[in-house]
C-alpha cells in the first residue's frame, strides 16, 4: 500500500491519535482498483474481521475472535474488468479494505494475498489518499493527501479509467 501514514514521535502523541481513531474523529480515505464491476455506486461492508485460523498471518471475515469492521466505498469509475473506488474506513483493522473487498468478491487488483496475481500489475492497487486528524501539539485539524504513484496511474489508464479526473 502506498500513500499517507502518521508516525507519532512520543507516547502522548500516540495516545492522542489512538483516541481519535477510537472516537472516529480521525478520517482515512483510500483509493483502490478492485477486480470486477461493482454495480451499485455506494456501499458499506459491515463485517467483523479476525485472524484466519488456518493461516495466522492472514485476516478474514469471521465471527470467531473478531472485531467489528466497517468500510464505506464509493464507485469513482467502472470498466468491465475492474472498478475504481474510494474507501473510507470507519474502523481500522489489519488489512481491512483488502479483506472486505475480497469478502464481497471484488479483491484488490494485484493483491497476491487476498486476491489473485496479475502479471501486468506489480503490487496491490491500494493507496492511502487522505488523512485528517487533530494535531495533539496545537489542537488544529490537519489534512494530508498523498499523490497517486505513477504505477497506479499507469494501471488505471491501461484499464481506460479517466484517472486524471480524480487526482
Amino acid at each position: 500500500t502506498t500513500g499517507c501514514i502518521v508516525a507519532c514521535k512520543n507516547d502522548k502523541a500516540h495516545e492522542a491519535i489512538a483516541k481519535q481513531l477510537e472516537n472516529k474523529t480521525c478520517h482515512r480515505v483510500y483509493k483502490t482498483i478492485v477486480v470486477g464491476n461493482i454495480t451499485h455506486d455506494d456501499g458499506l461492508v459491515d463485517a467483523p474481521i479476525g485472524r484466519d485460523p488456518r493461516d495466522r498471518q492472514r485476516m478474514k471475515v469471521t465471527e470467531e475472535n473478531s472485531r467489528d469492521a466497517r468500510t464505506h466505498f464509493h464507485v469513482l469509475e467502472r470498466f468491465n474488468v475492474a472498478t475504481y473506488l474510494e474507501c473510507r474506513l470507519e474502523t481500522g483493522r489489519t488489512h481491512q479494505i483488502r479483506v472486505h473487498m475480497k469478502s464481497i468478491n471484488h479483491p484488490i487488483l494485484g493483491d497476491v494475498i487476498y486476491g489473485s496475481e496479475d502479471k501486468n500489475v506489480k503490487r496491490q492497487m491500494l493507496h492511502a489518499f487522505k488523512l485528517e486528524f487533530l494535531n495533539p501539539l496545537d489542537n488544529k485539524e490537519y489534512t494530508f493527501t498523498g499523490k497517486l504513484f505513477d504505477d497506479f496511474i499507469e494501471v488505471a489508464k491501461r484499464l481506460n479509467f479517466n484517472i486524471d479526473k480524480y487526482m
